[in-house]
């Protein structure tokens, strides 16, 4: 569990888990790994996915430059309230990352092999967001 502890998190919260009618959220699927905690954590990881915060190598990434993932993100803060911004959702999502690939580690070690080569993938990108944090932290207009 995460702290402070405001809703429930999904902590898998990304497109791959939304269901879509007519082009609109109709639900989110997937809920095995939720649990209390801040709203950061979730946001941050949507961001992860939406935006996307990845190393443009990354195969999930779009292929788009550092100003338009600035605009997503400032996008996706700013319909989720304004107590998120995106500099802080930027540090959380490194956090969220590495502690991602340390269950991830975890997970492989302990015979699911299949997952192993995802914990260099948060690595790289949670180091890929910290050397570009001051571009998509920043306000655009």
């Amino acid at each position: 569990m995460r702290q402070p502890a405001e809703v429930v998190c999904h902590n898998d919260f990304a497109p791959y888990n939304m269901v879509f009618t007519d082009r609109r959220l109709a639900g989110v699927v997937d809920w095995d790994t939720a649990s209390p905690g801040p709203r950061s954590w979730d946001l941050a990881y949507l961001a992860y996915r939406l935006v996307p915060l990845a190393h443009p190598d990354n195969g999930d990434a779009i292929d788009s430059g550092l100003g338009e993932r600035a605009r997503r993100l400032r996008l996706l803060c700013d319909a989720y309230g304004s107590e998120h911004e995106p500099a802080r959702i930027l540090q959380v999502a490194v956090h969220r990352l590495h502690d991602l690939a340390a269950f991830t580690k975890a997970r492989a070690d302990q015979g699911q092999e299949n997952i192993r080569s995802h914990v260099g993938l948060y690595r790289r990108d949670a180091r890929w967001i910290t050397a570009h944090a001051d571009q998509l932290g920043r306000d655009v207009a």
